[in-house]
């Protein structure tokens, strides 16, 4: 397959993807910051830790965030150690709406390959990955 081939699949892909992040009130990236709070550790529940996750800003980070506490899907917290910090917690309407994650249709899609095909193509777009992140992309 011709490598500006592959560059449009992947682009198809990921625009379909990203349309159907806009769904439930939500779009894109506050689907990304619900499943990155969902998987995240303690330490790593903060507006500042999501941003560099995300390769965002601060600020991008805080508007995601405010959104999202505003609709009831997160709940900022004190940490008892230091009250200085505050993490982020999904609510249980937080925890339910991602039951309905519109990135399911994505993974159950990549569940039908086989395990063999799964490993290439993350293989692949791991390699990817840090192509683009090496040339600033």
């Amino acid at each position: 397959m011709r490598t500006r081939a592959i560059a449009e699949l992947l682009a198809g892909i990921s625009g379909r993807s990203y349309s159907r992040g806009f769904t439930e009130g939500l779009h894109a990236a506050q689907w990304e910051a619900l499943r990155y709070f969902a998987r995240a550790n303690d330490s790593a529940r903060t507006v500042g830790a999501f941003a560099e996750a995300r390769g965002t800003t601060q600020g991008t980070a805080t508007q995601t965030v405010t959104a999202l506490v505003k609709k009831d899907l997160l709940i900022r917290r004190h940490r008892a150690e230091d009250r200085r910090i505050v993490q982020l917690d999904l609510t249980e309407r937080g925890r339910h709406l991602l039951a309905s994650d519109p990135l399911q249709h994505l993974i159950d899609s990549l569940n039908k390959l086989s395990a063999e095909d799964r490993e290439a193509l993350a293989q692949g777009l791991i390699a990817l990955h840090q192509q683009l992140r090496q040339s600033g992309n």
